[in-house]
């Protein structure tokens, strides 16, 4: 369950966040918190186009410093993230987590330490990307997380299908939970996010974060 006496819950603070650079963006980090985290394969978005949004976003944070209002993150999040999602959504690139094989692979490392390291939420496999409701207690644990996930999958998957090379773009997008209604509001796009797409193509699941 959500609210549990040995997994406190903390929503988005300013007072609590700190940022770490990652090799091309920043992460917002803070203790007790649940990560809205997506992360997709390598070939699924050209660098160029997520370089251009990305000096976009940070030319309007620079005319915008932080803290922001709940208006301002929403006009954030349209500068950059849901342009990133509606990319992701349209199926470019080779799309190998449409087989069952690899979607089990990502379930594998999903679930491998939901209840010790973390609480894993909804999550949805789609094609070309990933994504996980995630709730991390340790705030120096979010990035190393994800390059776990990504590090073992992409092990499993290149041997399914005999390739080699890069599987994952670098870096995940992440986004710390504001409130409640956030969260249930990215519980539903998780589970809505198919909605286009043929059954098996996909998989759905959820840890024990609401169980």
């Amino acid at each position: 369950m959500l609210y549990d006496p040995r997994w406190p819950v903390a929503w988005f603070d300013w007072a609590q966040v700190r940022c770490i650079q990652g090799h091309h963006l920043p992460h917002l980090v803070q203790p007790n918190a649940v990560y809205f985290i997506t992360f997709h394969l390598d070939d699924s978005m050209p660098l160029e186009v997520a370089l251009r949004w990305r000096q976009e976003r940070d030319q309007w944070l620079k005319d915008n410093p932080p803290p922001h209002t709940e208006e301002q993150e929403e006009i954030l999040k349209k500068l950059y993230w849901t342009r990133v999602e509606h990319y992701l959504d349209r199926g470019v690139g080779s799309c190998v987590l449409a087989s069952s094989e690899a979607q089990d692979a990502i379930e594998y490392v999903l679930h491998y330490s939901d209840g010790s390291d973390y609480r894993l939420g909804d999550y949805a496999v789609m094609s070309n990307h990933v994504h996980a409701l995630v709730h991390i207690p340790d705030p120096d644990e979010m990035l190393p997380t994800c390059l776990r996930w990504k590090r073992i999958s992409a092990k499993t998957i290149n041997a399914q299908i005999d390739r080699a090379g890069t599987l994952w773009q670098e870096e995940s997008f992440d986004h710390i939970m504001r409130s409640p209604e956030q969260l249930e509001r990215s519980r539903e796009y998780i589970r809505q996010n198919p909605r286009n797409i043929t059954q098996g193509r996909f998989r759905l699941g959820c840890g024990s974060l609401f169980a």
